[in-house]
């Protein structure tokens, strides 16, 4: 994010004075006009995106209208959008960012194409100038200028001009094989935990007797700090359920696991080797299960967020690429 935004600035040429002053605009901008909240994920944001949902909204902008932003996106935000506040300057003589206008905002869409970004890359910077844009209108009041328009045409003709991604899938190709080459039995159960269930592997190599709830392995820790429950194949279930009534408890050392994850996707022939890759294995094959089940993109979607333990649908998305 940094080293992008930096290649972007380096390419035009400033003084000290106007990327200072390009800090200043951006961080009052988005901190004063945004609803910024402490954490990376908060049920109050997730509740507003819900809300505009079912209002009818479909494109991302609409879908975050008025939402809460996370100081980990504020902060990614700022970095996005201070190479716009200092070409305004360089290029207009722009001396109040609250001046701001779609024929500047274009302008600097077309710079940031010549730098041959990424088009995923591209998106992403539109994500937060758009929301940028969006700060600076509610500030002016009055009729909002039509930043949402320019923004979202260049996204469609930056799709001839600019490579694809260079981003590559974190899903095994093959997990079964990659599980099967594992060096034992309880490596094997931590692994299929994962891939079938979408578990970390923290949750995975820790299950406590207290946890297993008939079919279900309940009370796991999600990141975002929520509980989360799990069912495994009553197969999967009884082999855990066998260590439990043998050792007391299901522990297995996570990085005696990780090094032995990465010989077995060696043998398998698999590039990735990260144990969060059968958690975007389990995200991609229910999302295909449950769209063949007759599901729209979007419920299918909210359906693995439940699975996977994720407060925001939009975090799993992550997952399918």
């Amino acid at each position: 994010m940094a080293e992008r935004a930096g290649n972007i600035i380096d390419s035009i040429e400033h003084s000290k004075t106007q990327e200072h002053r390009a800090e200043t605009w951006v961080t009052n901008v988005l901190h004063d006009n945004s609803n910024i909240c402490p954490d990376r994920a908060t049920q109050s944001k997730y509740d507003g995106m819900q809300a505009n949902r079912a209002a009818g909204a479909k494109q991302s902008h609409e879908v975050h209208q008025g939402t809460e932003m996370s100081w980990n996106t504020y902060h990614t935000y700022k970095s996005e959008c201070k190479p716009l506040a200092v070409f305004v300057q360089t290029e207009f003589g722009l001396r109040d960012i609250y001046q701001l206008t779609p024929t500047m905002v274009s302008d600097y869409l077309v710079k940031v194409v010549d730098c041959e970004v990424k088009y995923d890359t591209f998106t992403k910077i539109c994500s937060a100038i758009e929301k940028f844009c969006t700060c600076i209108n509610d500030h002016n009041g009055g009729e909002r200028q039509d930043f949402h328009r320019v923004i979202d045409d260049f996204k469609e003709s930056a799709k001839e001009a600019l490579p694809a991604s260079d981003f590559t899938s974190r899903a095994f190709e093959n997990p079964e094989a990659v599980i099967e080459n594992l060096s034992n039995e309880k490596f094997q159960i931590v692994a299929e935990l994962q891939y079938t269930c979408g578990l970390r592997i923290s949750d995975a190599c820790h299950i406590t007797p207290d946890m297993i709830k008939g079919v279900a392995l309940a009370d796991i820790n999600s990141k975002n700090g929520q509980l989360h429950t799990v069912t495994p194949s009553a197969e999967l279930m009884g082999r855990i359920q066998a260590v439990v009534a043998s050792e007391g408890q299901f522990s297995v050392n996570r990085n005696a696991y990780a090094y032995d994850l990465r010989k077995a996707s060696a043998a398998a022939g698999e590039s990735n080797s990260s144990s969060h890759s059968f958690r975007h294995s389990f995200a991609q094959d229910r999302m295909a299960y449950w769209t063949s089940e007759g599901l729209s993109y979007q419920d299918a979607l909210q359906h693995v967020s439940e699975e996977m333990g994720h407060h925001r649908p939009e975090i799993t998305e992550w997952y399918l690429r």
